[in-house]
Formats: structure tokens, sequence, C-alpha cells
């Protein structure tokens, strides 16, 4: 039978495993106000394009598709910075939760789909945007998602399975810097419970050069005559090191949940 130390030690040893993870942005879109996002909770103008503000609307930022210019980005700093490691790995997770209303025809009207989001070399927005996530139409009311670690030629799009117009889904971003010149990978997660099966993985493409840190989580909205923009809307951001920080893990939240739960018991009954 549980005692109350033996609880207390449980729920102890919960919270500490979850006190070691560093959460570098947690951006719930529900408390800023409706209006421009640049200018809220950290966000900055990414650039000199200040045309079609991204918006906050109702608690969520609005990326509208179709676009044929290069209009407002956007950064928020990812704490001072994660360098790349001087050996093995550093992995980084964005978690946002996601709905595509439009994505570009690809090949169609456009020759290549952009990116809505990306994890960028340096603070402050500068640097090159790497880990990036785009949307590509399907057919059939759906679309597909496709991810890459540069920007580069060398590295193309990586795309997973169809995913349906107007569904909003947790997406989680692995993005994972190694030591070296070669060798980054990343991964996409949809409404995971755990890393053990990822919606797509991207190990990146020969010839490409690994990023050299990770500065900023970046929203883009470029588009051109040839670059097709998707229309989205993100929500709920959380930028972590550990994936149970980005997204909390069930198994986790029940234990603390049920431990505290059998602490008041016991509390209750020794008092009586």
């Amino acid at each position: 039978m549980f005692k109350l130390g033996s609880i207390t030690i449980i729920v102890g040893l919960a919270l500490a495993a979850s006190s070691k993870a560093a959460v570098y942005i947690n951006d719930d879109f529900n408390t800023f106000a409706n209006g421009n996002l640049v200018g809220q909770n950290g966000w900055n103008q990414l650039g000199v394009s200040s045309t079609l503000p991204l918006q906050v609307n109702n608690g969520v930022v609005v990326i509208p598709g179709a676009q044929t210019a290069d209009n407002q980005d956007a950064w928020k700093n990812i704490d001072s910075g994660i360098p790349q490691p001087a050996s093995g790995t550093t992995t980084i997770y964005a978690a946002f939760s996601l709905a595509v209303q439009s994505a570009p025809a690809v090949p169609g009207s456009f020759a290549s789909p952009s990116y809505f989001v990306a994890l960028t070399t340096a603070i402050n927005g500068l640097g090159f945007a790497n880990f990036r996530v785009t949307a590509e139409d399907n057919g059939g009311g759906t679309y597909i998602l496709g991810a890459r670690v540069t920007g580069q030629g060398t590295d193309p799009f990586t795309f997973g399975g169809a995913l349906t117009y107007g569904v909003t889904n947790e997406v989680v971003i692995e993005a994972n810097l190694v030591a070296g010149t070669s060798g980054a990978s990343m991964r996409l997660f949809i409404n995971p419970v755990d890393t053990s099966s990822p919606y797509l993985t991207h190990p990146m493409g020969a010839g490409a050069s690994n990023p050299t840190g990770i500065g900023s989580f970046n929203l883009s909205q470029f588009g051109s005559a040839t670059v097709g923009n998707s229309g989205v809307t993100i929500d709920h951001l959380v930028v972590a090191d550990t994936f149970g920080e980005a997204v909390p893990e069930p198994a986790t939240a029940v234990l603390v949940g049920m431990s505290l739960a059998a602490a008041l018991v016991l509390r209750r009954r020794q008092r009586a």
C-alpha cells in the first residue's frame, strides 16, 4: 500500500524530470490582442517588407494564401540562440496547432511551394531560414506537408501523407543540429503522443551544409510568380528542448494527477 511519502516521491520525480527541460517560446495566441502580430510579446518584423502585416484573429495567427508578392515575415527569438554542437546532436522541438486552408498546386501555377514556418540560424531573425515546413495541394480536398533542413537546392522537400483542409492538427518539428558540415535532419509529427511514428523523416540532402545554430522561430509570407504561398492559421506555439515539454506526455500528466489525488485522500483520512 502506498504511503504519503511514496506518493510525494513519485510526484517529485515526475516534476524534477520536467524541470530539467527548457521552454524557449510558449505563446498561446488566445492571449494576444486582435490585430498586428508584430509588436506583441516579442514578435518582430523580419526584413523590410511590412505589407500585408501578419494578423492575430480570435486567437490564431493568420497567413493568407495565394500571395504573389513578398509580404511581412516575423520572428521571435529562441532564448539567446542554440549553437551547433561541437560533437553529437542537439535536438529542438517546435509544436503548434495548424489548420491549412489552401496550398499551391505543384506542378501547376507555381514552380515550388514556399515555407510558412522555419527556424532561423541566428537570433533576431538573422542568418538562413532552416528546418522549413511547407504545404502542397494533393487534390480531392487534401494537402501534404513537406519539410527540409535548408533552402539549398541540393536539399529538396520531403513530403508526407494526405491531410484534410480546414482540420486543425498538432504539428511538431524535430530539428536535429549535428556537429560537422553535413548530416543534419528533421522529422515532422502529426498529433503525436510520442516520437515513435513520424509523419515524415527528412535527412539533409547530399551537398547541403549543416545549420550552424537555431536562433529564432520565423513565420513567412513569401510568395511570387513562381513560388506559391499557403493559407494557414497557427495557434499555441511551443519551442522546447524536449518532446515532453513541447507536447506534454499524457502518461506523465496522468501519473502526477493520480498521485496528487491519492495524496489528498490520504491526508484527509489521516486528519479524520
